[in-house]
C-alpha cells in the first residue's frame, strides 16, 4: 500500500522518510568548517584534491563552510594577478559550495591574537575564526598554522589540513 511504501525509510539518512523533527535536528548538526586562503585556493583551483572534496561537500550541504573577507580580498587579489578570466569561475565556485563570509572580529581580538602568530593577517583570519565558534580551521599554510603550538593551545576547534578534515569525517560516519 502507498502508507507502507511511505514508512520505509531508503536509508538511515533518508530525508524524504525522516520527520522533520530529524532534519532539524540534522540541519543543525552540520560542522562549520572554516577555510583558510590556501585552503580555498586549493580546492578552487585543484580538480582532484581533498581541498576540492572540502568545497563539494559544502555545496551538498553537508558541511557549512566559512570564509573572512580577508580571504576573499586575498583570493580575489591572486585571480586578478594571475588570470583576471577567472573571476567569474571564482564567483561561481564560492555561490556553488554555499561559502559564507563571516563578519570581522573586533580589533581587540585581532590585537590579543597577534601574539599567537607574527603574521598580522594570520591573526585577522584566528580572530575572525574564534568569533564564530567553528569546528574546524582548514588550513595548509604549515608554517603560519599547522606547526603553531600556541595556537592550538587556545582555540576550541581542529586546525587541519584539507587531508585531515576529509579523514576525521569519513572516521566520524563509518
Amino acid at each position: 500500500s502507498i502508507r507502507a511504501r511511505r514508512s520505509r525509510a531508503c536509508s538511515p539518512r533518508c530525508v524524504l522518510h525522516a520527520s522533520p523533527t530529524q532534519i532539524s535536528a540534522a540541519m543543525v548538526e552540520r560542522l562549520r568548517v572554516f577555510l583558510e586562503t590556501s585552503a580555498l585556493l586549493a580546492g578552487i583551483w585543484s580538480r582532484e584534491s581533498t581541498a576540492r572534496l572540502t568545497l563539494r561537500l559544502g555545496e551538498a550541504g553537508a558541511v557549512h563552510l566559512l570564509v573572512s573577507a580577508l580571504t576573499l580580498a586575498e583570493i580575489e587579489a591572486a585571480a586578478r594577478d594571475n588570470n583576471p578570466d577567472s573571476l567569474g569561475y571564482l564567483a561561481l565556485a564560492l555561490d556553488r559550495a554555499q561559502v559564507q563570509v563571516v563578519p570581522s572580529a573586533t580589533q581587540d581580538l585581532v590585537d590579543r591574537c597577534q601574539s599567537f602568530t607574527s603574521h598580522p593577517g594570520d591573526a585577522r583570519l584566528l580572530a575572525d575564526a574564534l568569533v564564530e565558534r567553528i569546528d574546524y580551521f582548514v588550513t595548509t599554510d604549515q608554517e603560519h598554522f599547522l606547526d603553531q603550538e600556541s595556537i592550538r593551545g587556545i582555540v576550541l576547534f581542529a586546525v587541519v589540513t584539507p587531508e585531515e578534515l576529509i579523514e576525521q569525517l569519513r572516521n566520524s560516519y563509518a
